[in-house]
């Protein structure tokens, strides 16, 4: 297994490499100067020195691929470059917003795998009962509806009519904003830092919630018709011991898979739950700054969160082999 992992390992430098490599050359395609978004000109007021200095400082006069490979050597020393907008290192505004998002999306995969796998493995054991039923209708519907709708209406029945009816006080949340006090991992430390959490964390887990919960008990009704279920059966095993024991395990390989896939989309691409609820996160921070052009904001943001979505991809290829015995890694 541990040869496998640097393998992937290896394999994930040229994905990283090429991602960031066309990033870069796309920003030169689009239109617009950066030294008028570092000088805060319009662009015709800049006087020809400071647009001189400006160019010398960053090295806009060189050629384009004189560029890229000072923009990786910088990045193998550690320096990700500076923000055109606010003149302060990539690396501060990375760890300013890359725990907040990685916070929010593994807040959201807990609600996605305690509550999609919970209710699609009961609705497959209780197959076309009225729960079952229940749960096919309210899935669908669950599916149809945008996050920021979900948003303003956690915002409006838990943040707003909670307090206006005095609603019991573990209820109330709050509209917006980002925990600021430290954390013990993923938890806040505070009351008030997971009554921030909880409803963008709703929000973005949402609609997964409802596909995992579909998917769950469309694979464990395929699992618990197998050969190896009936003989577990036939045994004299109790139920519970055939759906947990030897149906669970092999149902849940490509839900871990979408769980895998999903993480990577909750924390890069969270840009509408973060601007619902004002949360200072990489995805919004990547909208902003590709917006106002700043490059090495959204070369540094993109390459965090391809790197955290390749190293959780692996960590599920582990993680077959500990669900299904038969699959096995060759070092």
């Amino acid at each position: 297994m541990l040869g496998y992992a640097i393998r992937r390992v290896a394999q994930a430098i040229p994905v990283v490499f090429l991602a960031i490599s066309l990033l870069f050359f796309l920003f030169y395609v689009l239109p617009g100067d950066p030294v008028t978004i570092i000088s805060g000109g319009t662009g015709r007021n800049i006087p020809e020195a400071t647009r001189q200095n400006i160019e010398e400082k960053y090295g806009f006069d060189d050629p384009i691929p004189v560029q890229f490979v000072n923009y990786w050597k910088g990045v193998l020393t550690g320096d990700l470059g500076t923000s055109y907008r606010t003149g302060t290192p990539v690396w501060e505004t990375v760890k300013q917003v890359a725990p907040n998002s990685i916070r929010l999306a593994l807040w959201a995969l807990m609600l996605e795998a305690v509550i999609g796998i919970g209710v699609g493995l009961v609705s497959s054991v209780k197959r076309y009962s009225f729960f079952d039923t229940l749960v096919t209708l309210t899935t669908t519907i669950a599916m149809a509806i945008p996050v920021f709708v979900t948003g303003y209406l956690l915002i409006y029945f838990f943040a707003i009519r909670s307090f206006q009816d005095g609603w019991p006080a573990w209820m109330r949340m709050r509209s917006g904003g980002t925990p600021d006090e430290w954390f013990l991992f993923i938890f806040p430390a505070s009351d008030d830092g997971w009554r921030k959490l909880i409803l963008p964390a709703i929000a973005l887990a949402f609609v997964q919630i409802a596909v995992i919960a579909r998917m769950m008990r469309a694979t464990m009704l395929e699992t618990i018709n197998t050969d190896y279920i009936r003989t577990a059966r036939a045994k004299g095993l109790t139920e519970r011991a055939v759906v947990f024991r030897h149906g669970l395990r092999n149902a849940l390989i490509p839900i871990v898979t979408l769980i895998g896939l999903d993480f990577g989309t909750l924390v890069g691409a969270a840009v509408l739950t973060e601007t619902v609820f004002s949360y200072n996160g990489m995805g919004s921070a990547i909208v902003k700054a590709a917006q106002l052009r700043d490059v090495p904001v959204v070369l540094g943001l993109t390459m965090v969160v391809v790197i955290v979505y390749l190293f959780v991809n692996l960590l599920i290829d582990l993680s077959y082999g500990m669900l299904d015995p038969r699959i096995r890694y060759e070092d």
